[in-house]
């Protein structure tokens, strides 16, 4: 683990108390953050990372999580596995997502409104908290491997083969878009409702 607190100029390495793969992090303001990992592993601090406590471990290894606020999180992995907490973490429990292929990334736009994508063109929408997941017709193969949204409407989906999907209605119906190569999409992040950033890579 490594922290920042110039804006990327130095990194400071953190003590995760694991050996465990670490793949995904999700912070809900400057203290409070959530890791995630191969070995169902969960870290939670409380301290900007000076301390990080494991959780709990899950029968499936994660591949992404995402905090909607310091109480409501959501992590995905693989076999189709979400695991959902109200409560910063300190419990977690299973939801149906009614897939057994790997999801790969999630985001909320609130406690109760998220999207999973995953391999073979998955996509699926909750508007109750995850109490139901709906299945969205991609019309793609590709694996889908970062979702994020700029506001409670307007969300991107990217992928391999330069996969782009674009919402407008909050993940009701999504778009395909050309990129104009066959490069893999590997994460997407937004700092406005204009200015992106796409991690790419040759497949």
């Amino acid at each position: 683990i490594l922290k920042t607190t110039n804006g990327g100029e130095s990194w400071t390495p953190q003590q995760s108390g694991t050996t465990d793969v670490l793949v995904s992090v999700s912070f809900s303001d400057i203290n409070t953050g959530t890791i995630v990992g191969w070995g169902a592993t969960i870290l939670r601090t409380t301290n900007g990372g000076n301390n990080w406590v494991l959780q709990a471990t899950d029968p499936q290894n994660l591949t992404d999580v995402y905090f909607i606020d310091n109480d409501n999180g959501t992590a995905v992995g693989y076999s189709g596995n979400i695991i959902r907490t109200t409560d910063g973490g300190n419990t977690w429990y299973p939801q149906t997502s009614g897939t057994d292929l790997p999801l790969l990334s999630v985001n909320f736009t609130t406690p109760l409104n998220g999207t999973c994508v995953g391999d073979w063109g998955t996509i699926i929408t909750t508007s109750d908290g995850g109490s139901t997941w709906n299945t969205f017709s991609s019309g793609t193969t590709n694996a889908l491997l970062g979702v994020t949204f700029r506001d409670s409407y307007n969300g991107t989906i990217v992928g391999l083969y330069g996969t782009i999907f674009q919402t407008s209605n909050g993940g009701t119906s999504w778009e395909l878009h050309t990129a104009g190569t066959r490069n893999g999409f590997f994460g997407i992040s937004f700092s406005d409702s204009k200015h992106g950033a796409i991690v790419t890579g040759g497949i």
